[in-house]
């Protein structure tokens, strides 16, 4: 087979299954336990003059973190990546990759495990063409069964979504470029597509794991006149923007539009250039290559700091109200395709929340450029966030000590105790203040503007109750206040009655258990009880602070609001020591011997 030429056209395939791994006969060449070949080229419903493949890769849990590279095979493996696995949960993305002098593709995994490789469409050699161009249009929404308009509420497991071809796109159009987004799904199970006219086959190109986290794919689907159907075997709602669609064979001849396969290459690594993508910033990127309309790049988001997404669209263009690669929860690593429509100022890329970004180049679409028409974008450090620290008497020592506030760095703090308080019930009267304070829940409500993080330090006065809901509704009041971060502290058992050390060991529990639950993906836990129990010395009763531990809890708390920032720590451990950056979690490394002594 001769080398790829510079452009080519789509034909739509299947969608049809070329590799298992899984199987003994896996349709592929294994070279060891994380290298295989597959003879794309080869397979009998893949013309045989193909270039590049559109394909989806699913990787099956194999009990580690790695990452998957699709390349063109005989050459050198490249420093990008398409698709990242976890060790408990099915992954699957799509690519657009160019193969091998022999139609071939290679597939490294970082780590031993398997892989399924679908193919939805191939590329074969075209100067011009009528059929098979790509044709981008500014990113918009086909459908969302979240929406009232059209009625159609959530998908049953096994349940379809039937998509029409929008108005813009011709009706003997061949295939479309759509980001799906899985949301809410209440079972585990996959997503699968076909032309509307077409039998459903034993491909997919999402994976659902029945946690209802959001999770998006971008996939080549081919589509009849009648458009294309989606099944979810997971149910739930589901969301589909349009990025662009291919030509049929009714369409003018021209060279506008075609495929140009190119060797992956790394556009963009934020982790090695210093420069974060920050919460509501924009970074660009000038494209290579001149006579572009459109990029097929891989997105991998590494470390953001909560559930969010990145939006990519043509730089310096008004930003669009999709998304195209989502974190369910903090430091999630996650991949998705991207073909994004290429301004005169090159590619643009918004984050919803901060991280790190990954930009992989896997080829472009023959055109011009859309015009550039507003302000460059730009990429600040958010500000200090505002913080509502919200506890019972263990955290009066703010009110009664003031001079402990100073301890409080790097975000706008409001805070609000009550002796007494408990965080749903009605509160009893404290014997200190003779007092009824509210409710964590109505104290939260009451507070004064939105927060972005709430912190919780109370929970104390509520003994053998129904946890798992007054925590539920503290989250909810917060979330109510705008806050995307709710930090929960753990709470102290070395406590002289062993009654007390029993509700507080049970509540202990019940947070590590639910805090885990993926409805929760936004609550953090401060575990203030391994950190501060040793310290007899910061305890009078083991839950009211001395003087010693007054400092500890505002500096144990701007330690993780720190953390949670990714930014350096307020002060270091000990005199005269480095200031940690970022700041770690501070049981990770211990108690501070003397936090007065810092301040």
């Amino acid at each position: 087979m001769s080398a790829a030429p510079d452009t080519s056209r789509l034909v739509p395939v299947g969608p049809i299954r070329v590799a298992d791994t899984r199987a003994a006969d896996c349709g592929c060449t294994r070279l060891d336990t994380q290298n295989f070949t597959v003879d794309v080229a080869g397979h009998p419903d893949v013309p045989d003059d193909a270039v590049a493949v559109a394909v989806t890769l699913t990787a099956p849990p194999n009990g580690e973190f790695g990452h998957v590279t699709a390349y063109p095979g005989g050459t050198t493996l490249p420093t990008t990546s398409n698709l990242n696995t976890r060790p408990w949960s099915v992954v699957a993305n799509s690519a657009i990759v160019r193969l091998g002098a022999d139609g071939d593709l290679a597939f490294h995994l970082h780590r031993p495990g398997d892989l399924i490789v679908d193919i939805t469409a191939a590329f074969v050699p075209a100067d011009t063409s009528s059929a098979g161009r790509f044709v981008p249009v500014a990113p918009r929404r086909l459908a969302d069964t979240r929406t009232p308009t059209p009625p159609s509420g959530p998908l049953g497991a096994g349940g379809a979504l039937h998509i029409a071809l929008p108005s813009e796109v011709d009706v003997d159009a061949t295939a479309v470029v759509v980001n799906i987004t899985s949301v809410l799904e209440p079972n585990a199970g996959h997503l699968s597509a076909h032309p509307a006219g077409s039998p459903a086959g034993d491909t997919s190109f999402l994976n659902l794991d029945g946690s209802g986290r959001v999770v998006a794919a971008s996939v080549v689907l081919p589509v009849d006149a009648g458009g294309f159907t989606v099944e979810s075997f997971g149910g739930g709602h589901l969301i589909v923007d349009l990025a662009g669609w291919f030509t049929g064979p009714g369409a003018a001849d021209s060279d506008v539009g075609l495929f140009v396969p190119a060797d992956p290459s790394r556009m963009l690594d934020t982790r090695l250039e210093g420069r974060r993508l920050w919460q509501n910033g924009t970074i660009e990127l000038p494209f290579p290559v001149a006579g572009a309309s459109a990029a097929v790049t891989n997105l991998t988001v590494v470390a953001p700091d909560r559930t969010g997404h990145v939006t990519a669209f043509p730089a310096r263009t008004p930003l669009p109200d999709t998304s195209s690669v989502n974190a369910a929860f903090r430091d999630q690593t996650v991949a998705n395709m991207a073909i994004t429509r290429v301004s005169t100022s090159g590619l643009a890329y918004r984050s919803h929340a901060s991280t790190d970004l990954i930009v992989d180049l896997t080829g472009w679409f023959t055109g011009t450029p859309a015009a550039s028409t507003t302000a460059a974008g730009s990429n600040q450090p958010p500000p200090p966030p505002r913080v509502l620290l919200v506890g019972d008497s263990t955290l009066a020592s703010l009110i009664y000590q003031p001079e402990t506030t100073r301890a409080l760095i790097g975000f706008e703090a409001v805070y609000d105790r009550g002796n007494c308080r408990r965080l749903l019930r009605q509160s009893c009267v404290s014997p200190t203040t003779g007092v009824r304070p509210t409710t964590a829940v109505e104290a939260i409500y009451a507070a004064p503007g939105t927060f972005d993080i709430v912190y919780i330090k109370a929970g104390y006065n509520d003994w053998f109750t129904y946890f798992p809901a007054e925590f539920d509704a503290v989250v909810q009041a917060a979330r109510a206040k705008g806050a995307h971060t709710v930090l929960w502290q753990t709470y102290n058992t070395a406590v002289y009655r062993p009654t007390e050390m029993q509700a507080y060991q049970e509540k202990n529990v019940s947070l590590r258990a639910i805090v885990g639950l993926p409805q929760y993906d936004d609550v953090h836990l401060a575990d203030w009880s391994t950190y501060s129990d040793p310290r007899r010395d910061w305890f009078w009763d083991g839950i009211h602070v001395t003087t010693a531990g007054a400092w500890a809890i505002p500096d144990y708390i701007s330690r993780w609001i720190a953390h949670l920032e990714r930014r350096p720590c307020p002060r270091p451990w000990a005199l005269g020591q480095p200031t940690p950056a970022p700041c770690p979690t501070p049981e990770s490394v211990g108690a501070v011997p003397n936090p007065m002594s810092l301040y």
